[in-house]
């Protein structure tokens, strides 16, 4: 359904802006940092006074977040603070922390200060299937020369650019604007209807999707067929719906990006107001991914290169369905063993009645959203259903990537489904269908 749209709604207008340093060790001048992508997002390890943690990488978001209950780490100083979302909604009560430990890698900010959502109802971690603890803003590129390799997964971070260890010369530069520790670059874009120049977009690693454009900011412009209504993801202020189609191409100085598809939140779910002057949406990292990037905050700077992945298509769920990680149980195999090997080669046949099993964690997975017309909803699927198969693979150790994967496999695949509702299962199958087929016009 969706490419887990989640953190351009996470952009918090904080009331005071506050400086982080990172030191690396006195003998290096660059530091390594390896990254899982896991629904086109960055994830990284960090240290937060000496606890390890999983945070998602975003310079949608300004400074450091953490989620959920705290009673478990050593925080300091900490004070009451309010946060307003980039949607339209109550602020949300949380804390700041001022002077923490934060590692990452061999980087280290001995005074990091992060702010606290204590509400535990913003919980990230079921929507991307491994627990996130938090998300490290863009804070993170303010004093730092940033190279980021999607293929082998890794960061690298320096002072200077020319300290990254990289042949600049391969790269080509572009400038961006910095704003309120935000990465703007100008771009152009083809629609079926009109083409729009020098547009503002956030670079936007925090945002799974291709691209997102408001489009009330863009003059006389039409989200041209074929395209769906569909979930956008979860913000401060609750669940964000829209439109979601393909554009003719984005352009991003020489380079030209066929069909990205785009998605288009409802004017209900922001707040116009709090849009800087002159931006009309966000690249993301589906987009962003298919190239080596480097960013270079100090000086304007973003370079380019492309990768392998520059020609490959978008990632779309083609099945309907929205399926989040509710939690782990407990399951009981029984385990029969008739045949004993022994020590000299022999075999012993045990007739014993003695029953054993083993007890197994497994992973836990219901759908949260069936989008209307879809293959899915055809075949019965419902919200609340919980997922226990699919093509005749128990779900249970299977990661929510992977199951995704699967949805994600391409027009006309068939896949059959084993559900549970109220006790009961139920076995479906349909085949996956891209709503946003540019042969269907």
């Amino acid at each position: 359904m969706r490419r887990l749209l989640l953190f351009f709604f996470v952009i918090v207008n904080f009331q005071l802006a506050i400086g982080q340093v990172w030191l690396l060790p006195s003998e290096k001048t660059q530091c390594v940092i390896p990254f899982e992508i896991i629904n086109n997002l960055i994830v990284v390890s960090v240290k937060l006074n000496a606890e390890p943690l999983t945070f998602i990488l975003d310079n949608g978001v300004k400074e450091t977040l953490l989620f959920g209950e705290v009673d478990s780490l050593r925080l300091k100083n900490t004070s009451a603070f309010t946060f307003q979302g980039f949607g339209i909604g109550k602020p949300i009560s949380g804390l700041m922390s001022r002077h923490n430990r934060l590692e990452i890698g061999s980087a280290v900010d001995t005074s990091h200060h992060l702010y606290v959502i204590t509400d535990t109802a913003f919980n990230l971690s079921k929507n991307i299937g491994v627990h996130i603890h938090g998300i490290l803003g863009s804070a993170f590129f303010r004093t730092n020369g940033v190279a980021i390799d999607y293929i082998k997964k890794k960061i690298v971070i320096a002072r200077n650019v020319d300290d990254l260890g990289i042949n600049i010369a391969k790269y080509t530069a572009y400038p961006i604007s910095i704003e309120n520790d935000r990465a703007y670059s100008i771009v152009d874009f083809v629609t079926p209807k009109n083409t729009y120049t020098q547009q503002k977009l956030l670079l936007d690693l925090g945002n799974s999707d291709p691209m997102m454009l408001f489009a009330p900011e863009l003059e006389n412009y039409t989200v041209a067929k074929p395209y769906i209504r569909d979930y956008l993801g979860f913000g401060f202020n609750g669940a964000v719906f829209g439109l979601k189609n393909r554009i003719s191409k984005l352009i991003i100085g020489d380079y030209t990006i066929p069909l990205p598809i785009v998605s288009y939140p409802d004017t209900n779910s922001y707040d116009r107001e709090r849009i800087v002057k002159g931006r009309v949406g966000s690249i993301g990292n589906q987009i962003l991914s298919r190239f080596y990037v480097i960013l270079d905050y100090t000086n304007g700077t973003v370079y380019l290169r492309t990768n392998r992945n520059f020609k490959k298509p978008y990632t779309l769920d083609m099945s309907g369905l929205e399926i989040v990680h509710s939690g782990f149980e407990f399951v009981r195999h029984r385990v029969t063993n008739f045949v004993e090997r022994g020590n000299e080669g022999g075999t012993t046949i045990n007739f014993s009645t003695e029953v054993n099993y083993l007890i197994e964690l497994h992973a836990s997975y219901v759908i949260d959203q069936v989008r209307p017309n879809s293959p899915a909803e055809n075949v019965g699927i419902k919200v609340g259903d919980k997922l226990t198969k699919i093509n005749g693979r128990k779900v249970g150790k299977m990661k929510l990537q992977d199951i995704k994967n699967k949805l994600q496999a391409g027009e006309d695949k068939l896949v059959k489904i084993e559900i549970e509702r109220e006790n009961k299962k139920m076995v479906v199958e349909f085949r996956l269908e891209d709503p946003l087929s540019l042969a269907k016009e």
